[in-house]
Order: structure tokens, then C-alpha cells, then sequence
């Protein structure tokens, strides 16, 4: 039998729906051949090879080659595509759809042309220091991190953002469709809230998909049925706005905002002050250690203070000085109240703690004395006489048994 069967034919077809090659593989040969198919092209200089096979040295890896201008070897036992050909390069493919059920790994850039990229994973790992974010975007859109949060975590630990909506018309359960009756308008205003209804209470929480108008009745549809049938004009539901949370950074006022807000899908602007079709957004609490402003600090609202009254006398704990920022005397008769070991606080290095005591109760004398061997600035007390008389001791790892009065 010729090892080669040349046919010359414009058109070859083959009945079978799967046709073998390489036929001659068994367990007299080692796993070095190449398999594919191959054709060639002229690029206008010189004569290429184009194909697809399976790289015997490469771990047997599938690959799509174009530009090879070495002729592959083949014979019964030989099949050879030369990867280390100056000209070999890997050929682009167009698909439709492409699923991988391993790993994927890109050399080269991963360039995503659709509405989003969804990433169902556990860990997102970036390896760079910096994250790129809206490199590509107009000069006026706002960017930002952006993470989402399930329903059930809004509606159990947020406050909700409008209570008391009246149900416009009686709801039956397990229905998608739910009509309140609200003042406001807007296709799709109400998208991305969270909704809850009076009957089941907070373990209720839906995502509202969509949202229709006329007038003040709106028509929600929702991500799935509540569990209870409501009532026209008694029941009521409770709608949440921050169902995504993150920095957004607004470039109309060149501000970096941390706040939550129903939706991000095909927004490009995030508004605290003029939101964008129901889009409302509140700033979120940010927790830091230490914090260095180089401008101006401007408050909109008090600051909070962790407080604790008393009135009885009182041996003060590690707790008290650390954990609160002032403390309210109120006891109607003279009181006696120590302060703890400063060797027994474990101040952490480089750290000092303030804390207020205020005398809030005109009728008696509040005494603040140290324990053992500690003072407070070398005298073993001080009285708190006064209605509202306030003194504000400091401590620190540098002082070994001194409370220092500040101010």
C-alpha cells in the first residue's frame, strides 16, 4: 500500500459523520506526533501554512496556527508542525459563544466590548497595585467601586428610606406584580430598591427588576412573589435605596463620595444632589483609625459621641476609659470614683485616650481620685464641685502612673 494517496479533486466529501486519523498511533509509538489538518495560502511573497492541531510537545494542547512557511512533516509515524518556525504565529478565531469549564489564561490583554462582565467566583484576586478604573470613559461620567448586596442584608440592617407605602390594589401572593400608590414618577424609578411588606415584616425583602408609572400609582415588578396576600389601603410595604454600596467619585464636584444607592446597571451618574430617575443615594458610615485632613473639615450633621452615665460610686474599668468620650456623673449625694491602674490599661505604643467626666447634678461633690500609686498631676484627686464642672484627663503609654488634665 503507497503511503501517500494523492487525489486531485475540487471537492472531497466524506459520508461519515467522524473520520479518524492518524490511524497508525498504538502501543509501539510514544506520544511525539503532531495531529491536525493543514492548507496552505500565498501572502503575496511566499507560499504559508495554516492549520489546526494537537501539539504532541506541548502537552497535547489544541492550537490554531497561521505564517508557518516550513511544509509539516508527515509519514505513518511522523507528524510535525515547527512551533520554533521564525514565521509560526497563532491564528485569531471569531466564535459566537465560548465556554471553558477550566482555567482561562490570556497573555495579552482581556478586552470586554459588552454591558457588563459577570464574575461568579468566591475571590477576585487583582495582582497589580492599582486598579484602573473608567480609563475609557467620557470626561463626565462618574466612577467608582461598586459592590452589591443581597436584599435580605438591606432590609435587616438598613434603616428604610421611605415607610408606610399604602398598596393600591389588593395583592395575592406569589405574584411578581405589586401596585403602591407613591409620589413620584419615572419608568423604572423604583429599579434596584428593596421592597418589604408590612404582613411578612424585614424577612420579606424582594428586589424590585422594574417599575412603571401613572400619576402616583406605580407598577413594580418584582425578583419574586411575597409569601402573604395584602390589602388595598392597609397593608403597607417599606422601600430601601442602598442596595449597591461603594466610592463613587463624582467629577462635576470633584469629590470621592463612600454611599449606597439602588442601581448602578447603565447609570453614569450618581447625584446625592439631583439623583437621576429614582437613583437616590445616602452616604454610608466609614470606619478608620487614624485620619489626616490636609483642607478644611465641614460637617453637615454632629458629631457623635459614645457617652455613659452613672450614679453610684464607681471603680472605672479599661472599657469605660477606652470605650466612651465622656462620662455623666449624676449622683444627688456627694461620690467617690476611681479611676483604673494606668499599668493595668495596656495603653498601645504611640497611643493616648481622652475621656470627659461631667459633675451633671448640682446637689452632690464628685471625687475622681487615682489608684495606687497613681496621680492626676502629681495630687491624688481632684473634686468635681459645680453643676456641669467637666474635667478631661489624658493618658498615654508614655505615662507611667500620671493622668494629665488637658486643656
Amino acid at each position: 500500500m503507497s503511503l501517500f494517496q494523492h487525489v486531485e479533486t475540487r471537492e472531497f466529501q466524506i459520508g461519515d459523520p467522524i473520520f479518524r486519523i492518524a490511524v497508525y498511533a498504538n502501543s509501539s509509538y510514544t506520544d511525539t506526533q503532531d495531529m491536525g489538518f493543514f492548507g496552505q495560502y500565498y501572502n503575496g511573497s511566499n507560499l504559508c501554512f495554516t492549520g489546526l492541531f494537537r501539539d504532541a510537545s506541548d502537552s497535547g494542547k489544541y492550537k490554531l496556527f497561521t505564517g508557518l512557511q516550513t511544509l509539516p512533516l508527515v509519514s505513518d509515524t511522523l507528524g510535525i508542525i515547527d512551533t520554533n518556525d521564525n514565521n509560526y504565529t497563532l491564528a485569531d478565531l471569531d466564535v459566537q459563544n465560548f465556554r471553558a469549564f477550566g482555567d482561562v489564561a490570556t497573555n495579552g490583554d482581556l478586552i470586554v466590548n459588552g454591558s457588563k462582565a459577570a464574575f461568579n467566583v468566591n475571590i477576585f484576586n487583582v495582582e497589580d497595585n492599582i486598579i484602573t478604573v473608567g480609563a475609557e470613559s467620557g470626561a463626565t461620567e462618574d466612577f467608582g467601586y461598586v459592590g452589591m448586596r443581597s436584599a435580605s442584608n438591606v432590609s435587616l440592617h438598613d434603616t428604610a428610606k421611605i415607610s408606610n407605602v399604602v398598596i393600591h390594589t389588593n395583592y395575592t401572593n406569589g405574584s411578581t406584580t405589586l401596585l403602591i400608590n407613591i409620589a413620584a414618577s419615572g419608568i423604572d424609578y423604583f429599579k434596584g430598591w428593596i421592597i418589604v411588606n408590612s404582613m411578612d415584616g424585614i424577612n420579606s425583602a424582594k428586589i424590585i427588576e422594574s417599575s412603571s408609572d401613572s400619576g402616583n400609582i406605580h407598577t413594580l415588578i418584582l425578583s419574586s412573589g411575597f409569601a402573604s396576600n395584602l390589602t388595598a389601603g392597609s397593608d403597607t410595604v417599606s422601600l430601601y435605596n442602598k442596595h449597591h454600596v461603594g466610592w463613587i467619585y463624582d467629577e462635576s464636584e470633584g469629590t470621592l463620595h463612600a454611599m449606597g444607592f439602588p442601581r448602578e446597571t447603565n447609570e453614569t451618574k450618581i447625584d446625592y444632589i439631583s439623583p437621576v430617575n429614582g437613583n437616590l443615594p445616602d452616604y454610608i458610615n466609614v470606619s478608620v483609625n487614624d485620619l489626616t485632613i490636609k483642607g478644611d473639615l465641614t460637617l453637615t450633621s454632629s458629631i457623635s459621641m459614645r457617652t455613659k452615665t452613672i450614679n453610684i460610686d464607681t471603680t472605672f474599668t479599661q472599657s469605660d476609659i477606652f470605650d466612651y468620650d465622656i462620662i455623666f456623673i449624676n449622683k444627688e449625694s456627694d461620690g467617690v470614683y476611681t479611676l483604673p491602674q494606668i499599668s493595668s490599661l495596656a495603653v498601645p505604643a504611640n497611643t493616648a485616650y481622652n475621656i470627659s467626666f461631667i459633675n451633671v447634678n448640682a446637689g452632690g461633690i464628685s471625687t475622681i481620685i487615682g489608684s495606687g500609686s497613681d496621680t492626676i498631676e502629681g495630687k491624688p484627686q481632684i473634686q468635681l464641685i459645680k453643676l456641669y464642672m467637666k474635667v478631661v484627663l489624658f493618658v498615654s503609654n508614655q505615662l507611667s502612673n500620671v493622668w494629665l488634665i488637658k486643656g
